[in-house]
Order: structure tokens, then C-alpha cells, then sequence
């Protein structure tokens, strides 16, 4: 973690981006802009279970080809 006195410091972004990557942030965002945790969680878990499940089929299935 970061202490204070290094979040507090204002380093001037021109500094460390290159000239031809370097925008202005953007202060306004449209008014119907939302971003649905929900459904961003869900499909990262349903990926982490899905790998996890043919993790355990595999195994699984060396098990049985050993009997």
C-alpha cells in the first residue's frame, strides 16, 4: 500500500506519458452510464467454475482409467 504523502504528491502526467498517448481526463460522463457488477462478477465466476469443473472431470476421469 501507498502511503499519504504518495497520494498526496501531484506529478504532472505530461511527465511520465508519452506526448501521443497522453489525453485529458475525462470529467463528465454520460448520465446513463452504468456498470452492472452483478452481471461482471457473475461471468467471472461462472469462467472460475467452469475451468474448475473440467479440472475435476479430468481428473476424474484418470481416476476411472485406473480401475
Amino acid at each position: 500500500m501507498q502511503g499519504q504523502c504518495v497520494r498526496d504528491q501531484k506529478i504532472d502526467p505530461k511527465k511520465y506519458y508519452p506526448a501521443d498517448v497522453y489525453r485529458k481526463p475525462e470529467q463528465v460522463w454520460p448520465k446513463d452510464f452504468k456498470i452492472d457488477i452483478k452481471k461482471m462478477i457473475g461471468e467471472k465466476m461462472a469462467k472460475q467454475i467452469e475451468a474448475k469443473a473440467e479440472q475435476v472431470i479430468d481428473k476424474l476421469g484418470k481416476v476411472l482409467k485406473g480401475k
